[in-house]
């Protein structure tokens, strides 16, 4: 399969000075559907195609960049308005009437009018309403993550969480369903898994105690040992898996899990895991071979004003030869572990 690379063009030309003129950034034009890469652009100005290269100076040098906006009390009272709605400030800085988001940052810093002031104020309030929300969800005994306008301001909410009981019962009974407590912790309305922690090291109102019991009994790779499920993994392994990726799975225990079956040599599985390791480095090789044979797309269709011909495609190169290198040092570290043994 081909793929076809875009050519200059007079009209394509134009439609980038005028999306240029406009206020927007060559990177975000080029990720519309249809436009070059940016580098293509720029090779653009390089060879300077039909006088490019001075239309693209021209409108980069003034007319193009973004417009300064001088501070006013009215546009930082709209930043504050659309911050107490539960937006962030990146978000708040894409809307075409809003400055740059480092220009907000300035004012934040300077505290302009108290201008940072109330914006701290301002993700105060929308955070406080978030953990009311979350305390809610919890009393209620649903089980489900809140929800809402809370969702929406999900990202204001502070990481430093302060202990309270709904909030302690929320995460056990997410950890009795079998979640892993950095699993629970990744949702930004929920403290920070070191939060939790600390919590457990303080003792705070007994949660060491029922965290405690939680992951003893309810942890994710808490698993007892089964023939059928070391056979599963030497399975995987044999596809040319490495035991990391295959205990990412829901259904398979902790790596340290199964390494300590293999030191136990838990009803032979030493044995059986080293064999399937075996294979499965026999499949990165099979691998190795398909790569290095496999030369779809490493041809690109380059159109120009003197005919279209076909280049040999970088990006497909490189990234066969990133996958070519990461599997043949994965077979050497294991045919350095077989020669130690």
């Amino acid at each position: 399969m081909v793929t076809q690379g875009i050519g200059y063009t007079r009209p394509l030309a134009d439609h980038i000075c005028a999306q240029l003129r406009a206020g927007r950034r060559l990177g975000d034009i080029c990720a519309d559907p249809g436009m070059p890469h940016a580098a293509t652009v720029r090779k653009w100005v390089r060879r300077d195609c039909d006088g490019f290269a001075a239309r693209y100076a021209q409108v980069k040098a003034g007319r193009g960049r973004t417009p300064r906006f001088a501070y006013s009390r009215g546009l930082a009272d709209e930043i504050c308005a659309r911050l107490r709605g539960g937006r962030t400030l990146v978000e708040i800085c894409r809307d075409a009437d809003m400055p740059p988001h480092t220009t907000v940052w300035r004012w934040q810093q300077s505290n302009r009018d108290g201008f940072g002031t109330r914006c701290r104020r301002a993700r105060v309030a929308v955070s406080r309403a978030l953990i009311d929300s979350v305390r809610y969800s919890a009393d209620s005994g649903d089980g489900a993550a809140p929800g809402g306008r809370a969702t929406e301001a999900a990202t204001l909410l502070p990481r430093r969480v302060v202990y309270t009981r709904p909030m302690a019962d929320y995460i056990c009974a997410q950890l009795r369903a079998g979640r892993a407590l950095s699993e629970i912790c990744r949702d930004p309305r929920l403290p920070a898994a070191t939060t939790v922690e600390r919590w457990v090291r303080r003792d705070c109102d007994g949660f060491a105690a029922r965290y405690t019991l939680l992951r003893r009994t309810s942890a994710p790779g808490t698993v007892s040992y089964s023939w059928m499920l070391t056979d599963e993994i030497c399975d995987r392994v044999m596809a040319g898996r490495s035991l990391a990726d295959v205990c990412r799975d829901a259904d398979m225990p902790l790596a340290s899990t199964v390494r300590r079956w293999v030191d136990r040599d838990c009803d032979g599985f030493a044995r059986r895991y080293r064999a399937a390791r075996m294979f499965g480095q026999f499949t990165v090789l099979d691998e190795i071979l398909q790569i290095v044979d496999d030369s779809r797309d490493d041809l690109i269709l380059q159109r120009g004003r003197h005919g279209d011909r076909l280049v040999p495609n970088p990006d497909n190169v490189k990234r066969a030869r990133l996958r070519l290198r990461e599997r043949q040092k994965q077979c050497e570290r294991f045919l350095r572990g077989c020669l130690a043994e």
